[in-house]
């Protein structure tokens, strides 16, 4: 009797032991898959915005962006939470980046939804890069639709200003 329960326990173990390796490796492929793909894949839609935006854009041109990583490439940004075009105007933006994120899906980018959809229909569109982390980088003029609410004393950063985030009228 002692014997058979002895053989029970031991395969009872190895089996377990079997299962908790194959999970294990199992584990380790996925991670190992997933590490491949972000590392080999090319993302350079950031370098080309970049590319194009210093051959086409006015150098004095100032880029309004959501985000943070465009602050970081792109020489003349300003970095807010958009809700208005007057938000826009008060910085004296010219352009406006947008990136297609899980965050402007959801709803939680920092621009209004009134605000994207007025920019998508009457924005002029005038550059867009696709790339698999961001989705498109899209680049729109939004002079015309803050000429007539830019006020005469907003002022402009220089090129040496940190980017702020715009200060909403208390």
């Amino acid at each position: 009797m002692v014997v058979r329960r002895v053989g029970r326990v031991k395969r009872r173990a190895t089996s377990t032991t079997v299962r908790a390796t194959l999970l294990v490796v199992a584990a380790l492929t996925a991670d190992t898959a997933v590490w491949g793909d972000v590392h080999t894949r090319q993302d350079d839609a950031y370098r080309r915005m970049i590319g194009w935006t210093s051959r086409h854009l006015p150098p004095d041109a100032l880029v309004a962006v959501t985000e943070e990583t465009p602050t970081l490439l792109l020489p003349r940004t300003v970095k807010g939470t958009w809700s208005s075009r007057g938000d826009l105007a008060r910085h004296r933006a010219d352009y406006l980046l947008l990136s297609d994120t899980q965050l402007i899906a959801q709803g939680s980018a920092a621009i209004s939804p009134g605000l994207l959809a007025t920019v998508e229909t009457r924005g002029r569109p005038v550059h867009s890069e696709l790339g698999p982390t961001n989705g498109a980088l899209r680049l729109y003029d939004v002079r015309g639709l803050t000429a007539a609410l830019t006020c005469p004393s907003a002022t402009r950063p220089s090129n040496d200003a940190p980017t702020t985030a715009p200060e909403r009228p208390g």
